[in-house]
């Protein structure tokens, strides 16, 4: 939605005081580059947040932006912006072809930079104290230095999917500075909420001084803003576009006291938005938004009781089958020593009521529930509005010869987890335009996506589309000496819902049954074959006709890396005992491993593996890790700090257990110490200060399984809670294109596949890696699979 909030005199003139927000989505397609071509899918927000005075106006649109938009109308870029980078600049460029309906003339008449890339004059007002934000924050290359951090300019300020980004121009002169304004409700940050008409609200604005964004988010002081004068807004929709003027004449007028806290009445059921400004101050506000809904009730009587989530707390147990909405019903297997659990659930709406209870006992949510084997807890949800129910119930079962699990930690916190899971895959879509089959920015881009939860359905049908041409075009042969590329898409496939077995006419599966050329990549190729084979438990299948390898069962992999364990418990590439051990290859081997300890995951039990020799080398294995890490709580290298805290969590070990906390330091310390945080990417190492895809892969494989362990889902190999894809919703091989107007978003082609092991977006990266490796200038690493 694109709303334009201008500073109107009367009806005729636009304001010298313009704020602009991007909700910034990036809509994936099938085909190259970004969707149709190399658009992002942008949402224009711009909005005026000065005196009203006689009003001002909103409208809305949706649009495409294309990396090198604003090159098209004479602007230049930053060095550092690549060819399919999209920044602030072709959004705001974007904004004035929007707001000149298309006249390429207007929009480079009223827009100017200087020579160093900040804004000078835009909207036809020319002005240097115009700023730009992504997410609230100055946009940064995350370097912190004298005079706050580095990279504001309009033109290197990169933006991708889900980022916000604004434009204000500040009114106040410097020091004594504008302030950003947001408004609260209940605690939270209000953007949409539901009141009862003819009773008063309370909101709160919230806010920090502008001259605070140059400063660390630590060092930000937000406070109440109090002052500000709070009015609605009435639409005009027989306007083009369709303003919103506001007149003075609105129904809702307050003023913000010194606790920023305002009371607001809105007087019959509708639609009202919110705005905010200063009035006789030498300061203005970046003014706040709220779409604000009045009802009868003051509840959204189209929600439903749905619950949007539902687990087992404290990691005890996961729920058989995975959440779902419309899924009624559950078992929870549970080790015998455990008398009780905690189980959580979040509601679709704040209004919707939820009670734990066995029986006619209730009891709280998060809190402990008693339970033992046969124990049904019944989960109610009521929405208040409509009075609806929905009903869930949770069957215990209880294994008596498991051990009682290992307990869960809060470190790092979620939210904060959560968030740089999001910055993760703003990256990764930005830096992997187009994800085809590829070691470094290919199936583990997609695989991290997805088992973090952040994969768009577009983004996986455009990978899903470029690996079906790639099949075909091979025959279904992947390789003919690296299996592990098999396994690599076979997770991958897995992870988006797609079935390898039958996967562009192919069974990419049936590879992994060659045992001997399975074996030829060392510890590698049995270790992915069975992470893969269990990601979903799917059956051994029968080796392709006409291979003259050995037909492989998963007990000859998994007696295979049983007898390459080292003395000291860990395994190396290789499987040389003479050779030392090897963290990440030992990290790796305990993933693959570890269903085979009791055997009760993907149905394993039927196996004839030795389940006791299994758990008395991981236990040894455990322990070589331990000795491994030095005093920096690392393992020596990025990815070696990947593989083990995936090997952690994925055995249920806290990131903070004693073994594995050296000088007060853990392995998820010493990974993100390789966390880029200004780019939501991961470098090689510190000799290193920019992103690399491979470290990113890795890293955000590790968080997502570091946050599926903390918040008790299933283990990141384990992808059974991944839904199956019908074959119909797969892409065709031609990708769907939808056309999109010129004068905004020209169409950028992008290269084909040419059908090589990694994408052609990567062909540069490729030759200037090998041309460092040829000059000396780096040490080659080790590629994990």
């Amino acid at each position: 939605m694109f709303e334009f909030l201008v500073k109107r005199s009367g009806r005729t003139a636009v304001c010298a005081i313009i704020a602009i927000a991007l909700l910034i989505g990036l809509a994936f397609a099938p085909g190259g580059g970004y969707a149709a071509g190399g658009e992002v899918s942008v949402d224009v927000f711009v909005q005026a947040p000065q005196e009203m005075g006689d009003g001002f106006a909103v409208a809305g649109v949706s649009v495409r932006v294309t990396p090198g938009l604003a090159a098209q109308y004479g602007y230049t870029y930053a060095p550092s912006v690549g060819p399919a980078d999209v920044t602030t600049l072709d959004a705001l460029v974007a904004a004035h072809l929007l707001f000149y309906d298309g006249d390429g003339n207007a929009v480079t008449a009223s827009l100017e930079l200087s020579d160093y890339g900040f804004i000078g004059k835009a909207f036809d007002i020319e002005s240097y104290n115009w700023m730009t934000f992504v997410n609230g924050e100055a946009p940064n290359d995350g370097i912190y230095g004298d005079w706050g951090y580095t990279g504001l300019a309009c033109n290197q300020a990169k933006i991708a999917s889900g980022d916000a980004v604004a434009f204000y121009c500040q009114k106040a002169s410097w020091p004594d500075s504008d302030d950003i304004v947001w408004f609260e409700a209940n605690g939270k940050k209000a953007e949409n909420i539901t009141v009862k008409a003819g009773e008063p609200t309370e909101l709160t604005l919230m806010g920090y001084s502008l001259i605070n964004i140059f400063e660390k988010t630590e060092q930000k002081a937000i406070s109440p803003i109090g002052g500000a004068t709070v009015e609605s807004l009435d639409f005009d929709a027989g306007a083009t576009p369709p303003y919103a003027i506001f007149d003075g004449a609105g129904p809702v007028s307050a003023v913000s006291n010194a606790d920023g806290k305002v009371q607001i009445t809105l007087p019959a059921e509708g639609v009202y938005y919110l705005s905010a400004y200063y009035d006789g101050t030498g300061k203005g506000l970046a003014a706040p938004l709220v779409r604000v809904t009045a009802t009868a009730d003051g509840l959204d009587a189209n929600r439903t009781p749905e619950l949007t989530a539902l687990r087992v707390l404290n990691n005890p147990g996961t729920l058989s089958p995975a959440f779902s909405p419309d899924v009624y019903s559950y078992r929870c297997a549970l080790p015998a020593a455990v008398s009780s659990l905690s189980i959580g659930a979040v509601a679709a709406s704040q209004y919707t009521n939820i009670v734990y209870s066995i029986g006619d006992a209730v009891y709280p949510g998060g809190g402990a529930i008693p339970v033992r084997d046969g124990t049904v807890i019944r989960v109610t949800a009521t929405y208040e509005a409509s009075d609806a129910v929905e009903v869930y119930y949770i069957t215990i079962s209880q294994d008596e010869t498991s051990d009682p699990p290992l307990s869960a930690v809060g470190v790092p916190g979620i939210r904060a987890l959560a968030a740089d899971l999001a910055k993760l895959k703003s990256y990764e879509m930005s830096a992997v335009p187009d994800p085809a089959f590829a070691q470094a920015g290919g199936e583990w881009t997609i695989f991290a996506l997805a088992r973090s939860g952040q994969l768009t359905d577009a983004y996986r049908k455009q990978y899903a589309n470029n690996l079906t041409g790639y099949v075909r075009e091979r025959n279904g042969v992947l390789s003919s000496y690296r299996y592990t590329d098999y396994s690599r898409v076979d997770l991958a496939l897995a992870a988006i819902g797609a079935d390898p077995r039958d996967f562009a006419g192919y069974n990419l599966l049936a590879p992994l049954a060659e045992y001997d050329k399975v074996l030829s990549q060392g510890l590698n190729g049995p270790t992915y074959a069975l992470l893969a084979l269990d990601s979903k438990g799917y059956a051994m299948p029968d080796k392709p006709a006409g291979s003259t390898s050995a037909q492989a069962a998963r007990e000859m992999y998994v007696s295979f890396l049983l007898s390459k364990q080292n003395p000291d418990g860990g395994w190396n590439l290789a499987g040389d005992p003479a050779s030392a051990s090897n963290p990440d290859i030992t990290a790796m081997v305990l993933q693959a491993l570890a269903p085979y300890r009791t055997g009760s995951a993907s149905g394993l039990s039927a196996l004839a593996v030795n389940q006791a020799a299994v758990a008395a080398a991981l236990d040894k294995a455990v322990a070589a890790l331990s000795d491994m890490q030095a005093q920096t709580g690392s393992f020596g290298t990025i990815e070696s700090n990947a593989q083990v805290l995936i090997a952690l969590t994925t055995l249920g070990i806290p990131v903070d257990d004693s073994r594995f906390v050296k000088n007060g330091r853990t392995v998820y310390d010493a990974l993100m110490n390789d966390w880029l945080g200004g780019t939501g990417a991961f470098r090689l190492s510190a000799a290193f200060s920019t992103p690399d895809q491979i470290s990113t892969d890795q890293g955000f494989s590790a968080l997502a399984s570091l946050y599926r362990y903390l918040t008790g889902m299933s283990s990141l190999y384990d992808i059974n809670d991944s839904p199956a894809i019908e074959e119909e919703e797969l892409p065709p091989t031609v990708p769907d294109v939808t056309p999109v107007t010129p004068a905004v978003t020209p169409a950028v082609t992008s290269s084909p596949n040419t059908g090589d092991d990694t994408a052609p977006a990567y062909a540069a990266y490729a030759f200037l890696l090998a041309a460092l490796l040829l000059g000396g200038l780096i040490l080659p690493r080790r590629r994990v699979q």
